[in-house]
């Protein structure tokens, strides 16, 4: 048991701990939470805002793409002309892309996943924009391969798809061929195209 001076010094401790001030870190309203297991929903609130598991989730997107895209590669028999997480460039600027086709150890084709399905227009600005620009300077550098196709998550409507497709726009502009990630048969046309298969 706690005696009532220890509990009163406690809770000033705490109001004085969580109170608003500049500074990294931000709290709001203090609020009560009833579980069964006090321990577990601690672990999921540490998970949530000290590992930051929702942060990581968005990301892992673009990765169970890249392992799916792995997959059909294989499924169609043509994982063996594509090496994976191969880099592009020159000594000065570098790009690495997951699957790359070489002709005489030039890479002349590149396939990467693209998830531009994200919450706000800003983050699909931001994540399109930065390969977009890593590809304008691939391309400046007479480095980009003469085919590079992006297969495309993209967002169902509204705002969120106008913002898309002005990166779909501004890779096209750079000669990169796009292709909905969904369009398993567009896909598998595209990755396949020019390769020459022993039938």
């Amino acid at each position: 048991m706690v005696d009532e001076a220890t509990a009163q010094r406690r809770v000033l401790e705490f109001a004085e701990f969580v109170r608003i001030r500049e500074g990294l870190i931000h709290f709001g309203e203090t609020q009560l939470i009833l579980h069964q297991d006090p321990e577990q929903a601690l672990d999921t609130l540490f998970e949530r805002y000290v590992e930051r598991q929702y942060a990581q989730k968005k990301e892992y997107q673009e990765t169970v793409m890249r392992n799916r895209l792995a997959q059909f590669l294989q499924q169609w028999k043509l994982n063996h002309f594509y090496r994976q997480n191969e880099t592009i460039g020159d000594a000065e600027f570098k790009v690495t892309m997951p699957f790359v086709h070489f002709e005489n150890e030039t890479p002349v084709r590149a396939v990467k996943p693209l998830d531009l399905d994200k919450d706000e227009t800003t983050e699909i600005y931001d994540h399109g924009g930065i390969w977009v620009n890593r590809l304008a300077r691939l391309k400046e550098r007479k480095r980009l391969p003469r085919e590079t196709l992006f297969a495309v998550r993209m967002p169902e409507s509204g705002n969120r798809q106008k913002a898309a497709n002005k990166i779909i726009g501004e890779l096209t502009a750079l000669g990169v061929l796009t292709v909905p990630f969904a369009d398993q048969q567009g896909l598998y046309q595209r990755v396949r195209q020019g390769l020459i298969i022993d039938n």
